[in-house]
């Protein structure tokens, strides 16, 4: 049986204005990876999520993967599109 809940609009990655953070500037890639360690672990509380910092490119983004299963209640989500899917 699969439920269909809110979606979540969270891209697999997120990049950042070079206007803001310079890719070449250790403390900027460290503070991008922050960010992003707040953004994801409030969209997916209970879900394991792993961060890539890249900056081999103009502006300073990071990857995300984000484990399928819900660390407190076992249940596996997947992302579709826009939307979630409990099963």
């Amino acid at each position: 049986m699969a439920i269909l809940v809110e979606p979540k609009r969270m891209p697999a990655g997120l990049p950042f204005s070079p206007l803001e953070f310079n890719p070449k500037d250790p403390h900027d890639q460290t503070t991008v990876l922050a960010v992003a360690k707040e953004v994801y672990a409030k969209a997916y509380p209970n879900q394991q999520v792993a961060l890539y910092e890249h900056a081999d490119t103009d502006s300073l983004h990071v990857h995300a993967v984000i484990g399928a299963i819900n660390l407190e209640t076992g249940q596996k989500c997947t992302v579709i599109g826009i939307n979630t899917v409990i099963t």
